[in-house]
């Protein structure tokens, strides 16, 4: 039976004395002063500005100038490109497979079978530019145009039949041309031409609620995102300003404004509670609302019923080019500025970054430099794994002797309240995705009988409150314990 090395006893004793001490503090990395993407280029001929993200983690692009739908698959790395689509805007896929885009040259909404490329058209018969999609609840497409008074909802029945309706949102004074469909079938509008009033449509009874601030607050409306709450994020480029609508307020509807530190913002995506979006400037920056007092507005309240004026439309067909390519990914390194309540990402003076979203714990860009157009990632999600190592011989010096211990429990508290126990798969690893900021978290591995934890001694790791969206981890270094392994005595 083999006796415990020196150094363990010590290490008994400095055990002991924990108990008498508070934890301590597992060591993670100092701040973090840059941002790593991943990037592949695009047509360098086109222009694209839009990407959605579908169902499937499927991201769709729509290269304006190049007349080409992008559609990336990021499990298989594969890019299928289909061309010959006229002056694509806004392409979007539905719950059915589809793609929805304007080919703005011709007024036409067009929907794309991606399977074969097939394509059908309904004219849309705007005296003004088509410009962004939505889609409802009901399956309906909904589409905006350029400095119009109008909305368009589009239903597609069946075949080549369908129903277009109008809607005159004049008495609103709304002049286009961004909106989208919240959580609850809600379409929210705004557009650079409609200053300081936001409208709400009711698409069941097509009712219209008008959002207007008291005071002096104004507003050039960019992106727009809709929250879980009933609520609005949207990018003010007049005054590089995000704000929020919140119309359940405790005391009445308000506005609440944040001043972008750098940049003028544009476009938005959200992920847990960080707000993200991409500046005219050259930048991609990040928001984290509750580390920051806004400066909030109340709001005037009006509502007006319009009715839709309806028409039928029949299809005409079209087939895309279609071909593949596997992007080639380049890594690149940016400056990283973390201001009280916000992260902004330098992307250079020659950058132009205008659509963004975020899917499967990436955030995803498009990025219309001068010398050439790229599709970009990061990680945003803050993550922990947690992995288990048997040191055999007990000395932390040696490194080579490590094994991974698979099936060991690892709890996950955040602020001191347990969120989660997991164990170890085959690599002794175990891991949390999508963790939300602003608060602390710490990891307790699982105490078995017979094993002695060299690191961290005490069996927890304290990660402290997340401040950075990162990935996360805690090594725990345990020894077989081989004093307490007993053979049994056999007597002749």
């Amino acid at each position: 039976m083999r006796s415990l090395p020196n150094r363990f006893v010590i290490l008994y004793v400095i055990i002991f004395l924990l108990f008498l001490i508070p934890i301590n503090h597992f060591p993670v990395s100092g701040d973090i002063t840059s941002q790593t993407f991943w990037e592949t280029d695009l047509n360098p001929d086109g222009y694209a500005y839009e990407i959605n993200s579908g169902l499937d983690d499927t991201l769709w692009i729509s290269d304006y100038s190049a007349g080409e739908i992008r559609a990336y698959q990021p499990t298989s790395n594969l890019m299928t490109i289909y061309s010959d689509l006229g002056l694509v805007s806004d392409a979007r896929p539905d719950g059915e497979g589809n793609v929805w885009f304007i080919d703005q040259g011709t007024d036409q909404l067009g929907k794309l079978n991606p399977s074969n490329g097939e394509i059908q058209y309904w004219e849309l018969g705007s005296i003004n530019t088509p410009f962004g999609t939505a889609i409802d609840l009901q399956g309906k497409i909904l589409v905006s145009l350029r400095n119009s008074h109008f909305l368009l909802r589009f239903d597609p029945g069946d075949a080549d039949e369908g129903s277009l309706c109008s809607l005159d949102l004049s008495a609103t004074d709304f002049n286009g041309s961004y909106y989208l469909v919240d959580q609850s079938g809600t379409i929210w509008l705004g557009g650079t031409s409609l200053i300081h009033r936001l409208v709400k449509v009711n698409e069941n009874q097509y009712q219209l609620t008008q959002f207007e601030p008291q005071g002096s607050l104004t507003f050039s409306v960019e992106g727009l995102l809709a929250d879980e709450t009933g609520g609005l994020w949207f990018t003010d480029s007049q005054n590089r300003s995000i704000l929020h609508l919140n119309p359940n307020a405790i005391g009445g509807a308000q506005f609440s404004r944040y001043s972008v530190p750098a940049g003028t913002p544009y476009m938005l995506t959200s992920q847990n509670d960080l707000i993200w979006f991409t500046g005219q400037t050259g930048v991609v920056g990040s928001l984290n609302p509750s580390a920051l007092t806004p400066e909030n507005h109340a709001i005037d309240i009006t509502e007006t019923i319009v009715e839709p004026s309806c028409v039928p439309l029949t299809a005409s067909t079209g087939n895309a080019t279609v071909s593949t390519e596997t992007p080639v990914w380049v890594e690149a390194v940016y400056p990283l500025e973390s201001i009280t309540g916000w992260n902004i990402v330098d992307l250079g003076e020659d950058s132009y970054p205008w659509g963004i979203t975020i899917s499967d714990g990436s955030l995803w860009a498009i990025d219309q430099r001068k010398d050439h157009k790229v599709l970009m990632r990061t990680v945003v999600e803050a993550s922990i794994t947690a992995c288990k190592f048997n040191d055999a011989d007990g000395e932390l010096a040696t490194i080579d002797d490590r094994t991974p211990l698979a099936g060991w429990g690892m709890t996950l508290y955040q602020d001191e309240s347990l969120l989660s126990s997991q164990l170890t798969d085959v690599d002794g690893c175990t891991t949390w995705n999508d963790l939300p900021l602003g608060v602390a978290y710490t990891v307790e591995e699982e105490k078995q009988d017979g094993w002695v934890a060299l690191e961290p001694v005490n069996g927890v790791c304290d990660l402290g409150t997340f401040t950075q969206v990162r990935q996360y981890s805690c090594d725990f270094i345990n020894w077989k314990e081989e004093s307490n392994i007993f053979l049994p005595l056999v007597i002749k």
